[in-house]
């Protein structure tokens, strides 16, 4: 058997205005404790909207 030796490192996930429900955000902070059990960060990136990521905000999560 061949094992791939890939490692992700990063884990982003892209929001939008289907996250701002008091459903999704309860969904959302499972999916942040899950990750944070695993010990690894889930970096979440508003792409469009009031809440949009800059490019300046982005480059500073230091991925």
């Amino acid at each position: 058997m061949v094992r791939d030796s890939y490692t992700p490192k990063f884990f982003f996930e892209l929001d939008s205005i289907h996250h701002d429900s008091a459903q999704a955000q309860e969904n959302d902070s499972m999916k942040d404790a899950i990750f944070k059990a695993a010990n690894v960060k889930l970096t979440w990136i508003r792409g469009y909207g009031s809440k949009a990521l800059t490019v300046q905000e982005f480059e500073r999560l230091g991925c």
